[in-house]
């Protein structure tokens, strides 16, 4: 399993296809989540299957695990949030986002498919 926190915000990481993605944050940050390069949120077409997830509200740091199921790009993310946002009057803490960009690759070992054929001629 690969584990990554806030040090590598806007950072990219490599995953082999089958391999486990830890993310842990701090508290106050919103469960994170993954999207592939597409943006499209269709969940049985993504690289990374989320497999748990927790953040804010519920107390205690924010964390995922996520598997790379299938070879292409995605990015995980996540904000702070805070109990005083959401009344009024609202607080002014300044609100971040977390970013990681995540590359899924075939498994080790394993290519993308057969070499092309040399031409005879």
């Amino acid at each position: 399993m690969v584990s990554v926190g806030l040090a590598m915000d806007g950072r990219v990481v490599t995953l082999h296809r089958g391999q486990r993605l830890w993310v842990i944050l701090a508290r106050n940050w919103t469960p994170p989540r993954a999207r592939g390069a597409s943006g499209d949120a269709g969940a049985g077409l993504q690289p990374l299957r989320s497999d748990s997830a927790r953040g804010y509200p519920a107390p205690g740091r924010a964390s995922a695990v996520f598997t790379a199921t299938r070879i292409g790009g995605a990015t995980v993310t996540a904000e702070t949030d805070y109990a005083c946002r959401h009344v009024g009057p609202q607080c002014e803490l300044p609100q971040r986002v977390f970013s990681l960009a995540v590359r899924v690759l075939p498994p080790a070992g394993q290519g993308a498919g057969p070499l092309p054929q040399p031409a005879h001629g």
